[in-house]
């Protein structure tokens, strides 16, 4: 009646010293997964949050670790971006600033991955613009541009023909640092900085390395609440906002 089945945990990427602690690996996968929180909960409470009830996308791009003869074993790192949100846990409206910092670390992180694959075959140079996002809408509607901004970045990372995507056996240099919040995973910086990922051209080093407080050292269950660790992403974004022209470019879409 019952099978058994094996269950293996997938195990995450590794640092290797001998790539300054990055990592080299190559896409796996990109998706864009359509996923639906329940307006009311089993008990009939409503959701306080402002995408329940609505078919919200995530883009997922799936990374998997070059294997060596010191780390044989398969890897893979998830990175996730999904629609943001402009209320906070007690359905207060977010600082619009913060908003918009929020908006240009999402951009900045998909621009920076997709322009690895620039100059490769396939690679889609006539893609156009980002399309705009109206973070004042509706959740709905903002859903719907979401939609739209998730796949035209799928777009110039799988191309036109997605049994063959440009990104297929393209190897990357990839720095992923201890997670700001918690420190017990590897992850992708918040801020692009000086880069996070590099597409490996061989006979040539890595140019992208460690910014000062980013660290690969994660924090054990058991240690202590005030202990020191350093982010792998930013701190809470300062009060002045800075918008690079190119989300300015998204937001005035909707602004006239």
């Amino acid at each position: 009646m019952f099978e058994e089945e094996v269950v293996e945990r997938r195990l995450a990427f590794k640092p290797d010293p001998e790539l300054g602690n990055l990592c080299m690996g190559m896409i796996n996968d990109v998706r864009i997964d359509i996923r639906e929180v329940p307006l009311l909960d089993d008990k009939g409470v409503e959701s306080t949050w402002e995408y329940a009830g609505c078919k919200f996308p995530v883009l997922v791009i799936e990374f998997k670790q070059c294997k060596t003869d010191a780390n044989p074993k398969d890897r893979y790192y998830t990175f996730t971006a999904k629609p943001v949100t402009t209320l906070n846990k007690k359905g207060e409206p977010v600082e619009e600033k913060t908003v918009i910092n929020i908006i240009q670390q999402v951009y900045g992180q998909l621009r920076h991955i997709a322009n690895q694959f620039k100059g490769l075959k396939g690679y889609p140079v006539n893609a156009g613009k980002c399309p705009g996002l109206d973070y004042a809408a509706p959740a709905k509607v903002r859903c719907e541009q979401y939609l739209t901004f998730f796949e035209y970045f799928k777009h110039l990372l799988v191309g036109d023909d997605e049994k063959n995507p440009i990104y297929k056996n393209v190897k990357l240099f990839m720095k992923l640092v201890a997670d700001y919040n918690t420190h017990k995973f590897l992850a992708f910086p918040s801020f692009v900085n000086r880069g996070f990922v590099e597409r490996v051209i061989p006979g040539q080093s890595p140019s992208i390395e460690f910014e000062a407080g980013e660290t690969i050292h994660l924090a054990k269950d058991d240690a202590p609440k005030n202990r020191e660790a350093a982010a792998g992403a930013p701190a809470p974004a300062p009060g002045a906002t800075v918008v690079s022209s190119d989300i300015q470019n998204i937001l005035d879409r909707y602004s006239k």
